[in-house]
């Protein structure tokens, strides 16, 4: 449709984005698409992501093994096996985890067991030992490999007729964090979605697929819901899905070469705004590139296929200009070049050409309506207050039954990958199926603060009962060896309010008219106040863990 388009240099956003073998990269107005994985923090805090899935789902196990009317090994009575764990029953056991084997530990590769019975993970399980299954996790051992039947330990815990108390306690056993600054009962998720749309989720209360945009090829699902879970990637995997939260953090950041990916869209929102800057200065546009031809079937489709080229055009621009939301508007400006002439030619004859400054009052005039629809939810809301830079979003679920299984075709001599998915929308809340949201991983305070400033533009609040992890991109641990953190409820609650107080400040307002007014101010207000509260010394403004603080809420 489109001629003598400029070949684009190498950009980090598109060599990234081929990296992943995604089933659809959807742009959702309401939520991300696909699902896999995302993640700085000053001082102190630091966030994370997730990704999976495969041929057979820990929650569509059928098989049941013998021997599962066995003694319980612990000698509980029947009416304390009957009831569900109390807080006390996670403490004494947290209080025991770490007792079994020194803390100075690996990861362990759990082989098979003689007899092709499965791994000794498997055997614990079988057995119901919770003391050999915390033993084994505590020695390094990961509950990922799979026995005969293919099944993970967790997949074989879920096949077991058990009571309710005994098999949380295994679940729990098998998915303990052993990050220090987790909550004494918090276990990892279970199904992870990865989003740069996750102010949008919060507001919605859901996951959506594809709300904008028609998205993928000839393997994808359109509309589905995504989700990185506990189950193996190809179906020669012995082991379920390797890296988890990275896969689920490499959907949350939004890349891909196509002028609709949310990275994309974030970028095009500031050149916009760099558009308007020239228009009301008067300052002249650079047409200096080559001039282009536009095919349509009637000029009656001629403005449509114009706004798309200007996608394209402003998408060209930003490989050429990194550092390009760190610019302000004047000197994004002055940088930006646009085709000398445009041609649009109609099936039926018709052609229009357009130069000079009937072109220049075009681009402008497409400018604005593209800024419109940007701001009216066609790039992620944290995308345009943070000037153009994503916040990526992973959003940890507990276990998550009924996921059906999407294959996409692999590099050659390569098994086909299997993605999870549901084809219906998904609440954060859980739904019959299960699944209700229990963590919010975000990259460091700067990004908190982003998204805690969007919320108060939006109305809406992070559920209190969600564990907020902080997690440093890959490189940034590598080179200062900081961890990924959880927050504690007053910790969180401690940071929101010091964040208040500097918008209260900034705004010249009290405190309790300060999310209304955020919700009329414009997008260049809200990127003022967001880049103050990203320069200020944010691990500052987080409370000092008090010794015994407790996260459940």
């Amino acid at each position: 449709m489109i001629g003598n388009r400029v070949n684009k240099p190498h950009d980090p956003r598109v060599a990234a984005s081929a990296r992943q073998s995604s089933p659809a990269q959807s742009t959702q107005g309401v939520t991300g698409g696909a699902t896999t994985t995302a993640s700085t923090v000053p001082g102190t805090i630091a966030a994370q992501s997730a990704s999976g899935q495969g041929p057979l789902s820990a929650s569509t196990s059928s098989v049941h093994q013998d021997g599962l009317d066995k003694p319980n090994p612990h000698g509980r009575d029947a009416a304390t096996a009957a009831r569900p764990p109390t807080t006390e029953d996670f403490r004494l056991l947290n209080s025991r985890r770490d007792s079994v084997l020194p803390t100075n530990r690996r990861e362990v590769v759990d082989t098979a067991s003689p007899g092709g019975a499965g791994t000794a993970l498997h055997q614990a399980v079988l057995e119901k030992d919770i003391d050999k299954v915390r033993a084994l996790i505590s020695a390094g051992v990961r509950p990922t490999a799979l026995d005969e039947s293919r099944r993970s330990p967790l997949d074989l815990l879920d096949s077991m007729s058990l009571d309710p108390s005994t098999k949380q306690q295994l679940r729990h056993e098998l998915l303990a964090s052993k990050n220090p600054t987790a909550p004494a009962h918090y276990t990892k998720w279970e199904a992870g979605h990865g989003s740069p749309w996750g102010l949008e989720i919060l507001v919605s209360g859901e996951l959506k697929g594809g709300v904008n945009d028609a998205k993928g090829g000839a393997e994808s699902l359109e509309g589905m819901v995504f989700f990185s879970d506990r189950t193996p990637e190809r179906s020669t995997d012995s082991t379920t899905r390797a890296n988890l939260r990275n896969k689920a953090r490499l959907y949350a950041e939004g890349k891909g070469t196509k002028p609709s990916s949310a990275v994309n869209r974030a970028l095009q929102y500031k050149m916009t705004q760099a558009l308007q800057e020239a228009a009301d200065k008067g300052t002249p546009l650079e047409l200096t590139k080559k001039p282009i031809q536009i095919n349509v079937d009637s000029m009656d489709e001629a403005h449509a296929a114009l706004k798309t080229q200007m996608q394209s055009i402003l998408t060209d621009n930003s490989f050429l200009l990194p550092g390009l939301a760190k610019m302000s508007p004047g000197q994004i400006s002055s940088k930006l070049k646009f085709p000398s002439e445009i041609t649009i030619s109609s099936r039926d004859g018709g052609e229009r050409k357009i130069a000079g400054s009937e072109l220049a009052e075009l681009y402008a005039k497409l400018g604005g309506e593209l800024k419109s629809e940007l701001e009216n939810g066609k790039a992620p809301f944290l995308g345009l207050i943070n000037n153009g830079a994503i916040v990526p979003m992973v959003f940890g679920f507990e276990k998550l039954s009924g996921l059906k299984s999407h294959t996409i075709s692999g590099a050659p001599n390569e098994a086909p990958k299997q993605f999870s998915y549901q084809n219906k929308n998904h609440p954060l809340g859980g739904s019959e199926t299960g699944g209700k949201l229990k963590e919010i991983e975000l990259r460091d305070l700067k990004d908190l603060a982003t998204l805690q400033l969007g919320c108060l533009a939006k109305g809406v609040e992070i559920p209190p009962d969600v564990v907020i992890r902080i997690s440093p991109a890959a490189g940034i641990k590598s080179r200062t060896g900081v961890k990924a953190q959880y927050l504690t409820r007053e910790q969180v609650e401690g940071f929101n309010s010091r964040l208040l107080q500097e918008i209260a400040s900034a705004t010249r307002l009290p405190p309790g008219e300060v999310s209304a007014a955020l919700a009329k101010a414009p997008i260049s207000t809200l990127q003022t106040i967001n880049g103050s509260l990203r320069e200020r010394p944010l691990d500052t403004f987080v409370p000092e863990r008090r010794s015994g603080d407790e996260f459940i809420p």
